[in-house]
């Protein structure tokens, strides 16, 4: 189906500048071709998220990859899915999980 397409295509944009800073929903409507407005309607129908809430369940999911890995420092991960800082990164991840990233894998 087309919403099934298209998902596919906007998560591989996704997930292509997970570590763009400057990417925004309204740069991934334009490449979709699609409006900002049809954009937030199928992402709501299809997956039930915003596409600013769906960027972020990509990122965090990413982090929890990286701090599973054991290899990766918080500010690093933050920086590789485009987070200005560290610290923000950290009040974000905390908000949805209720622990810090830090502590993630020692609950």
């Amino acid at each position: 189906a087309y919403s099934d397409k298209m998902m596919k295509e906007a998560t591989a944009i996704i997930l292509k500048n997970l570590n763009n800073p400057d990417f925004t929903v309204d740069l991934l409507a334009k490449q979709l071709c699609i409006s900002h407005s049809q954009i937030y309607r199928k992402f709501i129908s299809v997956v039930g998220q915003s596409p600013k809430e769906y960027i972020l369940t990509l990122k965090f999911e990413k982090a929890i990859e990286m701090l599973k890995s054991k290899k990766y420092r918080v500010g690093d991960i933050a920086f590789e899915l485009g987070f200005a800082d560290a610290h923000y990164f950290s009040v974000c991840f905390s908000q949805r999980f209720g622990v810090a990233p830090s502590q993630y894998f020692t609950k």
